[in-house]
């Protein structure tokens, strides 16, 4: 593990950490609803992709911060620790499989950053966007899981990083 890995690591857990105790004082001082908080935190997290590309010599240790966040996130959502990021919906694991889908990606593509890079901003801002959208517009069913108005910007949001 050289140097920079070293940094990484440290950088990773010091942003994410910030990025969730940021969202539980605007969840519990400012009273923004957890749905946006949740969403702050899901685009600010994947917005890390860069920092990962950046900073981490090798895979196997940039995977170490989203895997080890799968188990303290499944923590959190039996616990309800982190608050601001959970749902009300106790069906919805997405706090525990994005990281999962995170640490696939970089496994998956390590020797291509702009891979990795184009796979996280796509996942990180077509679910975001579609939430909002599928919100607000969605009632157009075309399958018994998914809408337009869900499916649309999110399939969307892939073509500009490609």
């Amino acid at each position: 593990m050289s140097s920079t890995d070293i940094v990484g690591l440290a950088l990773s857990y010091v942003y994410v950490f910030s990025v969730i105790a940021l969202s539980e004082l605007l969840q519990r001082g400012l009273h923004v609803p957890v749905s946006s908080t949740r969403k702050f935190v899901h685009i600010a997290v994947g917005m890390w992709a860069f920092g990962t590309v950046l900073l981490f010599q090798t895979w196997y240790v940039a995977v170490i911060p989203p895997v080890s966040f799968v188990l303290i996130n499944y923590i959190s959502y039996r616990q309800d620790v982190f608050k601001a990021m959970e749902s009300a919906d106790k069906r919805n694991l997405g706090t525990v499989y994005f990281p999962i889908s995170f640490a696939l990606i970089i496994a998956l593509y390590w020797a291509k950053p702009a891979a990795i890079v184009a796979g996280l901003m796509t996942m990180t801002w077509g679910d975001a966007l579609a939430s909002l959208v599928g919100q607000k517009w969605g009632k157009h069913h075309f399958s018994t899981f998914r809408n337009t108005a869900f499916a649309t910007p999110y399939m969307c949001s892939g073509w500009p990083v490609d």
